[in-house]
């Protein structure tokens, strides 16, 4: 063997060894995005969840809780929130009954993703409330 021969098998296995790493690394990188993305919708969801509960919290304290359906709209207003929902748990239920038609149970909504465009999140709180909220990812 020549020297131009183990020069050009040495550079052919760096080559090798270096579209590897490349390929490891940007396979590890797209996994840590998407992980991150994951946990930022989720915490977007729960930071939104804890407004609506806050919220109706001081809407049944300032006995307003008779206009939470407009609360609600204008919470699903919020930029990045496409849609606000609260629905009850059976407790809520037995002791106030139905509660209004957007308060369904949570085996009639359906989750929807659009080309992946839009989150839903839900988040059950003591199996007293049940929040689900959708945000558009951009």
């Amino acid at each position: 063997m020549t020297i131009s021969s183990l020069q050009t098998k040495a550079m052919g296995a760096l080559l090798l060894v270096m579209l590897i790493m490349m390929l490891v690394i940007g396979l590890s990188s797209m996994a840590l995005i998407r992980d991150f993305s994951m946990r930022s919708a989720t915490e977007h969801t729960r930071m939104a969840a804890e407004m609506i509960r806050v919220s109706l919290t001081e809407a049944m304290i300032n006995d307003t809780i008779d206009r939470r359906a407009s609360m609600l709209r204008r919470l699903a207003e919020v930029n990045s929130l496409n849609e606000v929902r609260v629905i009850r748990g059976e407790h809520v239920i037995r002791q106030y009954g139905e509660g209004l038609a957007m308060e369904t149970s949570a085996a009639e909504v359906s989750p929807r993703n659009h080309a992946g465009s839009l989150v839903a999140n839900t988040v059950r709180i003591a199996d007293l409330m049940l929040f689900r909220v959708s945000s558009r990812m951009s």
